[in-house]
């Protein structure tokens, strides 16, 4: 009996079931850059309506070549009208990263991703010590809108990288892996 107690103790703590229960949900997508750009954007998620951005952080997970990759940054989309989600000038640089690096929006748009490279032990401790800096975004109605990954390279590139956003929806609004 008290191993059943224990496994659904456990379960209905899980971080599953932590995020799930105060309305907060985990997305996750995979990306693969691989190719010789100039600049280029990656279409990552798809929404629409209201979303409130809870946590967005990426961890590169294979790397081949990531020898030069700067003006990194995140901006929503709707077609014709880019917002930045983090600063693009001069945006955050990746190059030399290696697997286990990570990037993470922890504060106001103006400012570049916050960047840990997997060389050494680090620390982020964001001055407002809040873990991700929770923003809202808001699509255009009858359009496709998008949370896009940017960056600028004068050097092929091969890595993958897993994203992801937790996130809470505001009166019907969706987010979907693009």
């Amino acid at each position: 009996m008290r191993d059943e107690i224990d496994t659904d103790l456990y379960n209905l703590n899980s971080l599953s079931e932590i995020i799930n229960r105060n309305g907060t949900k985990l997305i996750i997508e995979d990306v693969n850059i691989t190719g010789n750009n100039n600049s280029y954007n990656i279409n990552v998620f798809k929404f629409t309506g209201a979303i409130q951005i809870l946590c967005q952080y990426a961890i590169i997970t294979e790397v081949t070549d990531l020898s030069n990759m700067t003006g990194v940054y995140a901006d929503i989309w709707d077609g014709s009208t880019s917002v930045n989600l983090t600063d693009d000038s001069p945006g955050a640089t990746l190059s030399g990263f290696s697997v286990g690096s990570m990037f993470t929006k922890d504060q106001a748009a103006n400012q570049a991703y916050t960047v840990m490279n997997a060389d050494q032990c680090r620390l982020s401790e964001p001055g407002f010590n809040q873990v991700g800096r929770p923003f809202i975004i808001n699509a255009k109605n009858g359009v496709d809108n998008y949370i896009r990954f940017n960056y600028t390279t004068n050097t092929t590139l091969d890595f993958k990288m897993s994203v992801y956003f937790t996130y809470r929806t505001i009166d019907g609004g969706t987010i979907e892996v693009a």
